[in-house]
């Protein structure tokens, strides 16, 4: 699909069965520093198996098409750095905005009924995107790198937004998320900030994974989209 800087990205777009029991809604999953992985297949079934339409945009794209290293390999994460440094805010608000207006467009999903959500970098992502499209809601795991350079963008926030930290992440520091959530109260944006005391960077995913932390961040999600107004019943 066309992205507004002239470059073409790809979408991964599945689909819930017609008989999910759900209004229609769909959720931008916003991908880590790996890429385009199993790991990211596997999060929109998840999603899918909920009734959403889940889209995964490539931000990669200006630089390679179907990136994806897995977490088993390190050489092939060694292999992203070209792509990750190609990363920028501009470059990626505009790839979520295309994808977000073709969910609209050609889904004819509502925007109220859109969602995001991001680890890591596609964490800091969800922040982004919260802040420049009228999103239903936000969830943001671990995101590295909002404080201090996008921290501005607290005052622009849409939809209610979730951030969920590791406790023990040597990543992002206490004082890190603790500007985040100052920036945001600052600004009077509803959000939720939750810590996990012992998880570290990247529990939700295999190479850190946190059990206890990991099972109740995914709950804490689902049922944050049903109480903002993201996933409705039919």
């Amino acid at each position: 699909m066309p992205v507004a800087d002239g470059t073409t990205m790809q979408l991964h777009v599945s689909h819930p069965a017609a008989t999910a029991g759900v209004l229609p809604a769909g959720i931008l999953i916003l991908q880590d520093a790996f890429g385009y992985n199993s790991y990211l297949r596997g999060i929109a079934q998840r999603f899918v198996a909920l009734g959403l339409t889940a889209v995964v945009p490539e931000f990669y794209h200006r630089t390679g098409t179907g990136v994806g290293a897995e977490y088993d390999n390190p050489l092939s994460y060694e292999a992203n750095r070209p792509h990750m440094r190609a990363i920028t805010a501009a470059n990626t608000i505009a790839d979520v905005t295309a994808a977000h207006a073709w969910m609209i467009a050609e889904e004819r999903l509502p925007p109220e009924r859109i969602a995001a959500i991001g680890w890591c970098m596609g964490g800091r992502l969800a922040f982004l995107a919260n802040a420049h499209l009228p999103l239903g809601a936000a969830i943001s795991m671990y995101g590295g790198g909002i404080a201090p350079d996008h921290l501005h963008h607290a005052r622009t926030q849409h939809g209610r937004i979730l951030m969920i930290w590791g406790g023990s992440d040597t990543f992002v520091a206490p004082e890190e998320r603790a500007a985040v959530a100052g920036a945001l109260t600052q600004a009077a944006k509803p959000h939720d900030q939750v810590v996990f005391s012992d998880a570290q960077h990247g529990f939700f995913a295999p190479f850190a994974y946190h059990p206890l932390a990991a099972a109740v961040a995914w709950s804490m999600s689902v049922e944050y989209l049903r109480a903002t107004g993201v996933l409705v019943q039919a």
